[in-house]
């Protein structure tokens, strides 16, 4: 990171912290955050991606398989990402890095969800990291 987090006047400090609470016209309709590092903002697009766009449940968003970006053409993915979505990156010149297992490499999320019709709160917990979800 070199000199990002050096003060100094009229910086800003680097961060990765991105807690998220997204609304319904007006409502709540989930809140989200995840430990990670450079990890979180992408692990955080995956999930919102699956559950808003693929309408998964919050559980299955959060256990979807990820990847994280890194310098260049460098990609980490975990090894339940179809090997033809591997095989295609591949061949888009990406180096890829495969991870085993659920690792918190690709953070640790925890999602609260309000049903939209029945205001019933859903809890999602990312099994990547110890965590239990509880919602009420």
């Amino acid at each position: 990171m070199g000199t990002q987090t050096k003060g100094a006047p009229n910086k800003r400090p680097y961060h990765t912290l991105t807690p998220m609470m997204a609304l319904n016209n007006g409502d709540l309709a989930f809140t989200i955050g995840t430990p990670g590092g450079d990890s979180q903002t992408q692990s955080l697009l995956q999930i919102v991606h699956n559950l808003l766009v693929f309408g998964m449940s919050p559980q299955e968003a959060i256990e979807a398989p990820r990847f994280r970006s890194s310098e260049g053409l460098s990609v980490s993915l975990e090894d339940r990402v179809p090997s033809s979505v591997q095989s295609s990156l591949s061949g888009l010149g990406h180096d890829l890095r495969i991870i085993q297992g659920w690792t918190a490499t690709f953070g640790g999320a925890q999602m609260i969800y309000v049903d939209p019709e029945t205001g019933t709160l859903t809890a999602a917990a990312d099994p990547r990291r110890e965590a239990y979800a509880l919602a009420y």
